[in-house]
């Protein structure tokens, strides 16, 4: 399934694996909503009332989000959609996207300890990190060849090429440095059968360590496959 110049090639049992439905854990391959979170945000904001009498409907503008000028809070209350003090609604441009499991967001709270508090403050969260089509470039983007390459030859760390599982044979990008958090029982996550290897997982880990903390073990396979793999990284044929 994978060419020789990848780092999964490297790896002496299967990249992925089949899996059943099983509690949540790292190197699980979900998918869910994920915004393009370098592109410019927008806020709702409450003009006025179809209805003075309807409470649930009402007439809203969207304005690009500045942190320079944010937006005072809305004179006119929707009871569909309450504000507190200093809070605002956004609206993100995302797409549903393959997702991989980092974390699972730490431990348990005893629920004694939390009594009376909002579930916001108590509730876990996963962290995951999206993939990406490694569409070439064209007319509407996409991704240089010569990068592509690059990437599969591990050189940088907060990109990792693979082949999903569920994708056929097209080449996906994850981006490491677009991890961010969703909630454990988001009606918007989905499953999709696959999980991470033992042996695999092992050395995302080490891409992830090289990632955050941009340290390498040296008796990981990340050490050794980087030079290996580096040496390619300059003919991307």
């Amino acid at each position: 399934m994978y060419p020789d110049d990848c780092l999964q090639s490297l790896v002496n049992s299967a990249w992925w694996e089949k899996t059943s439905a099983q509690p949540l854990r790292p190197g699980l391959l979900l998918e869910t909503f994920i915004p393009y979170i370098d592109v410019t945000p927008h806020t709702l904001i409450a003009e006025a009332r179809s209805d003075a009498t309807d409470h649930h409907r009402a007439q809203f503008r969207i304005a690009p989000l500045d942190a320079n000028s944010i937006p005072p809070p809305p004179a006119i209350p929707v009871s569909s959609l309450p504000l507190r003090e200093r809070e605002l609604y956004t609206v993100y441009r995302g797409k549903f996207r393959p997702v991989i499991v980092v974390g699972v967001g730490g431990c348990d709270v005893e629920p004694e300890h939390t009594r009376g508090q909002a579930k916001w403050q108590r509730r876990r969260t996963l962290h995951v990190a999206p993939y990406f089509t490694a569409a070439p470039g064209g007319p509407r983007g996409g991704w240089h060849p010569e990068f592509v390459h690059r990437i599969r030859r591990c050189t940088y760390s907060q990109f990792m090429w693979d082949i999903l599982p569920h994708s056929g044979r097209s080449p996906s990008i994850l981006r490491l440095d677009q991890m961010q958090s969703v909630g454990q029982d988001a009606i918007a996550l989905r499953r999709l059968g696959w999980c991470l290897s033992e042996d695999a997982l092992t050395v995302f880990r080490e891409y992830v360590d090289w990632f955050l903390l941009r340290s390498i073990d040296p008796e990981g396979t990340l050490a050794v496959a980087r030079p290996l793999l580096g040496e390619l990284a300059a003919d991307p044929t």
